[in-house]
Formats: structure tokens, sequence, C-alpha cells
């Protein structure tokens, strides 16, 4: 009886489940921000000296190789992909089981990879002189 009540008196060595869901959540907020960040670095096409209009052009045509800051954007493109990814594999203890939980994980996921696909993988059609 004594050791029972010895072993109940000990503080847990793992945390309980309400600290792993905020710890989890934390992380899974965090990562959005910095996502979101990357994913925005687009708008420095306002201030920065490119070739392209801010008004008429899109910006995956930041991303040919003869554009001056074609780095910066892939790059930010890649990391803000990245990003999303993993904040999709870390909403699979947080989210519910059902449908609705299932399709934001898959959803998030998805749109990660095609914004890292779309940055890596740039077309030679796009015509960046006209």
């Amino acid at each position: 009886m004594r050791s029972a009540r010895r072993r109940r008196e000990q503080p847990s060595v793992t945390p309980g489940p309400g600290k792993q869901f905020t710890e989890r959540s934390f992380q899974v907020g965090v990562l959005l921000m910095i996502a979101g960040v990357a994913y925005s670095m687009w708008i420095l096409e306002f201030v920065l000296p490119t070739s392209l209009s801010p008004v008429q052009s899109f910006v995956s045509e930041h991303y040919v190789v003869t554009q001056p800051y074609h780095a910066l954007f892939r790059c930010a493109d890649v990391v803000a992909g990245v990003v999303y990814m993993v904040v999709a594999s870390r909403l699979t203890g947080l989210l519910s089981y059902g449908l609705a939980g299932t399709a934001v994980v898959v959803g998030l996921g998805v749109f990660g990879l095609t914004t890292v696909t779309d940055a890596l993988f740039v077309t030679d059609c796009i015509d960046t002189t006209a």
C-alpha cells in the first residue's frame, strides 16, 4: 500500500495528453506563421526592382532564371511548401479522425506539395519579354 501511494505522489515522467496537445498545437501555430510569411514573399515584388509589372504579371513569372530575384521567390515558395507539408503531418494527432479532419490534412499536404512543385519545375514557355 505504501509503494502504491508513493508511486501516485511521484511526478509523471511523460507529459499528459493535455500538455502534449498544447505543445503540438503551439508548434503547428508557429509553423503556420513561418509558412505564411514564406508564402507571402511575393509581396516583395512591389518593392524590388523587377522587370515585370506587379499588376499584369503572374507571381510564377518571377521563377524564370532570367529574372533578377528568381532564387528568392523560388526558395521562399519551396520553404513554404515544405513547411505546409510538415504542418499537415503534425495535424494528424490534433484533428479528429473524421472526414473533415482528413480533408484538412490531405488538402494542406497537397497544397504544400503543389507549391513546391510549382517552384521547382518551371516551364520554359513563360515569355517574360512581353
